[in-house]
């Protein structure tokens, strides 16, 4: 945390600009990547995948329990998958854990 306070601390102010800096610096003055990799990662441990659908023909859906739910013509249910892709092992090394170091290291490869 320490260290996205020491990087939002180092951002000019918004009064500091003017019309005659050119935009390309500003930009690379405002970059804020700890930030911004923090932000995406915590977003990643806190999203939950949800996949809306209309159910288009009456159905009967059997659980492995046993339980039954009688879905109806014009109904809409929310699915949250078992394993969201966010929470993929295969995908993310530790995908319980706050890993904003990787984050960092992907979006400097990728620019």
């Amino acid at each position: 945390m320490e260290a996205v306070k020491s990087e939002i601390r180092r951002l000019p102010s918004l009064q500091d600009t003017s019309l005659q800096r050119h935009p390309w610096n500003l930009l690379e003055a405002m970059s804020t990547p700890v930030f911004d990799s923090v932000l995406s990662e915590t977003l990643r441990l806190t999203a939950a995948v949800m996949i809306r659908r209309e159910v288009v023909q009456d159905k009967i859906l059997r659980m492995a329990n046993g339980k039954e739910y009688h879905l109806r013509h014009g109904d809409r249910m929310c699915l949250f998958p078992f394993l969201s892709p966010q929470m993929d092992p295969q995908i993310h090394e530790e995908p319980e854990v706050l890993n904003t170091q990787t984050l960092q290291l992907k979006s400097f490869i990728l620019v």
